[in-house]
């Protein structure tokens, strides 16, 4: 897919599953394009962070427009149960970038605008503005990382010697 087909393919507003030269795929929404830079600005769906991507490290793209929207936010809270332990990604009030409120979901409130979590790890309730919320992270079943910040690349083995994968240093 040549760079002219990639910035076609999308709009701003869309839903974009973008496969990039390294490799990787991304899950996004698409908030503008820039077509004098080549620049295609979007929101990671995973991360929620905001991103902006050259137009040389797009290998191709699918968007999913408006015959299968994505679901809102509103749609995505409506869905969730009770009870769940959620992770929600959001431009909240007091903080100068994104930033991740956390606990079970305690309470929502349409009409107001808001949801109630309940902090498992503070024992007390959080307060989260609908309208702020980027992106919720359903896959979260409590507090803390999903895994070592860090693995380690030598590891010393029961026979006494440092092996890194299967490969044994030699010194």
């Amino acid at each position: 897919m040549d760079g002219q087909q990639v910035l076609q393919a999308m709009r701003p507003g869309d839903y974009a599953t973008i496969w990039l030269n390294d490799g990787r795929a991304l899950e996004a929404f698409i908030e503008n394009i820039d077509v004098g830079t080549d620049k295609i600005f979007l929101l990671d769906i995973q991360s929620g962070e905001p991103l902006q991507l050259s137009l040389a490290e797009v290998h191709g793209v699918a968007v999913d427009n408006e015959e299968s929207a994505p679901e809102t936010i509103e749609q995505q809270i409506k869905r969730i149960p009770l009870g769940e332990y959620l992770m929600i990604w959001g431009q909240f009030p007091g903080a100068m970038s994104q930033t991740a409120k956390q606990g079970k979901l305690k309470h929502v409130d349409f009409p107001n605008g808001s949801l109630t979590l309940y902090s498992t790890t503070y024992d007390h309730d959080v307060w989260v503005p609908i309208d702020k919320i980027t992106y919720i992270d359903e896959s979260r079943t409590g507090p803390g990382a999903l895994g070592p910040a860090q693995s380690p690349d030598w590891y010393r083995r029961p026979d006494g010697n440092w092996y890194k994968g299967d490969r044994k240093y030699e010194g």
